[in-house]
């Protein structure tokens, strides 16, 4: 039997109680989907951290087209060896200057807070006093600002949903002609319009937030240049429990990119706490069987020849992550600049691998390898 929905007071209510108390400590915030927690010294916001790869600095800097991804790949390997933040790496090697960093740090937390805002929690935690050993510099964002900007952005997106029938949805081209003026975020997001990548996947190959390409591509549409289509047909048509139960038997025959695409709907709305659980379940049942399938970080991918033949069209995000591939980078390397979930990716990997279109090699056991 179901249990009851969470009863996690809205978050608004919960960050301006803790305005107001001018709170020190850190909020752990459960969604659907991911967790994020927000840092507060005095009742400001000083730095964020989020489990949702779209939200982590090094994409905001691509997606700005600050940095490229072969920078961010060294920039991450310079945090990891040096033990600093990816920012003071990057600004250290020139890659950014001050200015652009503290722009995009702040943009960063702004879309971390309001994400808060899309979905209700399903649990809210505060540990009082507890912050990282380090947060951006310069960063202090008064939490009222934030929490009537969040309520914005619950709202806009309601609107964004009605006029684009959700945000599961695949945008098409209905005319070459564009309105001018567009920036250089929207000229990216409309070249990456193809007719078969949804919203999200569109955000995965630019490096940009769902909400983000969605606000695009609803200018499209209102424009007359752009249409939407729903992404998929079945899974939103079926009860939670008959999904649930249909991706058991997929993790069951190891089928693990199915049952990560079944799931994937139901983990990007609200449910009620016992969906929850079990998705986690099945989840964590997946990350255990692929990492006992060898899908290692420090194994790298290289493409086989028929990679070039597939016998039927890969999906965008896989398709995405083949490109990715260049005989040289690990998985690690590869998962770092890829705006995906580790499990998104590692079943990704297993897929390609099932397929017959990638090898894991260890370069340790090969000539010339480490």
């Amino acid at each position: 039997m179901a249990r009851r929905p969470s009863s996690a007071p809205p978050i608004e209510e919960v960050l301006l109680a803790l305005a107001d108390a001018a709170w020190t400590g850190t909020v752990v915030v459960v969604q659907p989907r991911f967790r994020r927690r927000l840092f507060l010294e005095g009742g400001t916001l000083v730095g964020v951290a989020s489990e949702n790869p779209t939200e982590w600095l090094g994409q905001f800097l691509v997606g700005a087209s600050l940095i490229d991804e072969e920078q961010l790949r060294q920039g991450l390997a310079g945090q990891e060896a040096a033990a600093v933040p990816l920012g003071v790496v990057l600004e250290r090697s020139g890659a950014v200057d001050a200015a652009q960093l503290d722009r995009v740090l702040t943009a960063q937390a702004r879309e971390v807070v309001c994400a808060l805002f899309e979905t209700p929690p399903l649990e809210v935690r505060t540990q009082d006093g507890v912050l990282p050993a380090s947060h951006p510099r310069g960063l202090r964002l008064p939490l009222p600002e934030l929490i009537l900007e969040g309520i914005r952005r619950r709202i806009r997106r309601r609107e964004v949903e009605g006029c684009l029938g959700g945000l599961e949805v695949v945008p098409r081209r209905v005319s070459s002609l564009e309105p001018p003026g567009l920036d250089a975020q929207a000229q990216r997001v409309l070249a990456a319009v193809d007719g078969s990548r949804d919203l999200e996947e569109i955000g995965l190959a630019c490096h940009l937030p769902t909400f983000w390409v969605a606000e695009i591509v609803l200018r499209g549409v209102e424009a007359g240049f752009l249409a939407v289509r729903p992404a998929a047909a079945g899974p939103a048509e079926m009860s939670d429990e008959l999904v649930l139960e249909r991706a058991e038997e997929l993790v069951t025959e190891g089928e693990f990119k199915r049952a990560w695409d079944l799931l994937r709907p139901l983990r990007s709305r609200p449910t009620h706490r016992d969906t929850f659980d079990h998705m986690e379940e099945l989840l964590q049942r997946m990350e255990t069987a692929v990492n006992r399938r060898g899908i290692g970080g420090s194994l790298v991918p290289r493409r086989l020849a028929a990679a070039d033949a597939a016998d039927r069209p890969l999906e965008p995000e896989v398709a995405y992550v083949l490109s990715r591939i260049n005989g040289s980078w690990t998985l690690r390397q590869i998962q770092q600049i890829v705006p995906l979930e580790a499990l998104h990716f590692a079943v990704i990997v297993d897929a390609l691998v099932r397929r017959g279109l990638v090898e894991l090699v260890d370069p340790s056991a090969t000539p010339g390898g480490g």
